[in-house]
């Protein structure tokens, strides 16, 4: 019976070091390149691009929405706007904004704009 057991744990280990875990790999964000400008062209007005569960380019487009949307808005940068999906809100620090676009599911991406 000791051996059952003990075949029992050692299965258990495996199966758990094996099983998705919400960890640091969840909530880790992934630094992007390039930025954008006010008018939505390559630039670095809007940049530190950093994306959580999804890619680079996806984060990018979310990004240049919102600047695009900015851009031809007379709703303040810091006030909540929905972008592709994403719920964005901008918070306004010593002449910078940083941004956060969150979407239910854990997917975001943050940026950093100043002049």
């Amino acid at each position: 019976m000791p051996r059952a057991a003990a075949l029992l744990t050692v299965v258990m280990l495996a199966v758990l070091a094996g099983a998705p875990s919400a960890g640091a790999g969840d909530s880790a964000y992934t630094s992007c390149s390039g930025g954008f400008n006010p008018d939505g062209s390559p630039g670095s007005f809007y940049a530190k691009i950093k994306v959580k569960r999804i890619t680079c380019t996806a984060g990018k487009k979310v990004v240049k929405d919102w600047v695009i949307q900015a851009e031809d808005s007379r709703v303040p940068p810091t006030a909540t706007r929905k972008v592709l999906g994403y719920t964005c809100k901008g918070k306004a620090s010593g002449g910078a904004l940083d941004v956060k676009c969150t979407k239910a599911n854990g997917k975001a991406v943050t940026f950093h704009g100043q002049p």
